[in-house]
């Protein structure tokens, strides 16, 4: 059984996130009680 360790995530700060092994950035905005909206930039080398 192989593991796979291609993809890291962690937080900055409570609403931002970053994925290391797509290079993707996200923020996480509050928009009501049950709702979310969530920005997705992608960082290109």
């Amino acid at each position: 059984q192989r593991l796979y360790v291609g993809h890291w995530n962690g937080s900055i700060f409570p609403n931002c996130s970053f994925l290391y092994g797509t290079n993707t950035f996200k923020i996480w905005h509050p928009r009501g009680p049950h709702q979310i909206e969530v920005w997705t930039y992608t960082l290109v080398p």
